[in-house]
């Protein structure tokens, strides 16, 4: 008779839950551009936050305020957040997983079919202006 509850508990410790959601400003590596993190709709999500002053691509207007994570939920069962990618510059929309790195990185990986795209993301220390630069 107890059998489903002790099931049910050992579940709820096999499965991880995260530590914390990632938050604030975060750098893509190699791309450049600045998302910012929040929760929404019980989930994750970022939008693009800025662009270095240096950097000519992705464009300001390509970043700037655009939804980039979108929807993401934890599946603990995988230690990961799943949902929606939309790379700065692209007219896309890419599944997606996204990691937290021991390294103190984020690694965000989408795909769609063949497409795939991995971005590591990187805490930001600068600020961004009201204009969207990254400085």
């Amino acid at each position: 008779m107890h059998l489903p509850i002790a099931a049910f508990l050992s579940a709820a410790f096999l499965y991880g839950e995260p530590t914390s959601p990632p938050a604030g400003l975060w750098q893509a590596k190699e791309e450049g551009f600045i998302v910012r993190f929040h929760p929404c709709d019980g989930g994750l999500c970022a939008v693009g936050a800025g662009v270095p002053k240096s950097r000519t691509k992705p464009k300001r207007e390509e970043v700037c305020g655009k939804p980039i994570i979108r929807s993401f939920a934890w599946n603990g069962r995988e230690n990961r957040w799943e949902g929606k990618l939309s790379p700065p510059g692209k007219n896309m929309e890419l599944k997606a997983t996204l990691v937290s790195e021991s390294t103190g990185t984020l690694t965000l990986r989408g795909k769609l079919l063949t497409i795939s795209k991995t971005i590591t993301l990187v805490p930001f220390s600068g600020s961004v202006t009201a204009d969207c630069i990254a400085e």
